[in-house]
């Protein structure tokens, strides 16, 4: 089960780099980064410091989950760490609807920001789930092995 998550991960960060590289190719030459604000940057800085960003948050997830998985494998069993490990996948997807967010703030109003702002919600919900999930698989007992055999 965790190396399907480690799969799913591998999947979701060329989803991302697939994104921003699509986002990046239609970024007007200055990149609005907030709506209703002047706060504007280069569409290459906007590259760089986006992937710089991905990068630095994926090293740090998979580190974190390198250290902890091991632990909570041992005392929670596989599925509460392959949930563990799945926080790397869920910020990923939030990036990419972060992306997804800047790129419709972006396209000088041929697309409604309002028809996309489900996706600022989106992020919160997806967020909540797996903190939620997580906090209910490591706090119940974990099964012996004989029960997931019936």
């Amino acid at each position: 089960m965790i190396k399907t998550v480690n799969f799913i991960r591998i999947l979701s960060i060329l989803l991302f780099l697939v994104a921003f590289v699509f986002i990046y190719a239609f970024m007007p030459v200055m990149v609005n980064l907030l709506p209703d604000s002047d706060l504007l940057i280069h569409r290459e800085e906007f590259f760089y410091y986006g992937i710089s960003a991905f990068f630095v948050i994926n090293v740090l997830s998979w580190i974190l989950v390198k250290t902890f998985t091991p632990m909570i494998y041992l005392q929670k069993g596989e599925e509460t760490a392959a949930w563990f490990s799945a926080i790397s996948v869920v910020i990923n997807v939030c990036l990419c609807m972060i992306g997804g967010f800047l790129a419709v703030l972006n396209t000088d109003g041929r697309i409604p920001l309002s028809n996309y702002s489900y996706l600022n919600y989106l992020i919160v919900i997806l967020i909540i789930v797996w903190v939620v999930g997580f906090s209910f698989l490591y706090t119940r007992k974990k099964g012996t092995p004989s029960d997931s055999d019936n």
